[in-house]
């Protein structure tokens, strides 16, 4: 990889998993993978409800 390349992907929003042994760049891309998966959950729980439910007394069929 070149300086520039390193430089262009330290300044973008690039995530780059480099490994020579093909077993550990797997583990490194399903723990990524992983990670962006709880972030997401992390996210969602984190807000609000959307809205409430009401059951009015004598309209539930």
């Amino acid at each position: 990889m070149m300086k520039n390349d390193e430089e262009y992907v330290k300044s973008s929003n690039i995530n780059l998993i480099i490994s020579s042994v093909l077993y550990d760049l797997i583990e490194k891309i399903e723990k990524y993978i992983n990670d962006i998966k709880y972030n997401k959950e992390k996210i969602l729980r984190e807000l609000p409800p959307i809205g409430k439910i009401k059951i009015l007394k004598g309209n539930v069929l």
